[in-house]
């Protein structure tokens, strides 16, 4: 968590935390920009797995980078080992466009990994919904009521 939060003061990512129906915090979505696309990395603790937090973030924070920030492109990489983040990328929608080899680094030592991302007509969908073509004045400034988040 402390390196998600080093990131946001940097600029270089924007973490958003997980919390369960009683304000418990279970997890992590973070967001990291790059160039035309953002990558989007989600921890859940493993007491809390399965209960669908996960998912939750990652659609939630997929779908404000679309609607508000103007991101064209938000993708999520996943060890291909790693069973369960791909089954919650594609039941949130993220569909499977390949492999990269080698692209992640973790511990000194280079990792493939898949690369998921909503299709083109989700996006675009989401690019004709957003604020900027329609007015929302539901909100406080900064505060999105669906999700909790800042």
């Amino acid at each position: 968590m402390e390196r998600r939060w080093g990131r946001a003061a940097t600029g270089a990512g924007c973490p958003f935390v997980l919390v369960d129906p009683g304000g418990r915090p279970v997890g992590a979505v973070g967001l990291r920009p790059g160039g035309e696309e953002v990558t989007l990395g989600c921890r859940v603790v493993a007491s809390a797995r399965g209960g669908g937090a996960a998912g939750a973030g990652l659609a939630a924070v997929a779908d404000r980078a679309l609607r508000e920030r103007g991101v064209s492109r938000p993708v999520l990489h996943v060890e291909p080992w790693n069973t369960a983040s791909v089954r919650v990328a594609e039941r949130v929608g993220f569909r499977r466009e390949g492999m990269r080899e080698g692209w992640l680094r973790i511990g000194g030592e280079r990792r493939d990994v898949l690369v998921f991302a909503p299709s083109r007509r989700d996006r675009e969908a989401a690019c004709r919904t957003s604020p900027a073509h329609r007015p929302d004045t539901s909100r406080a400034p900064g505060h999105d009521r669906a999700t909790g988040m800042h």
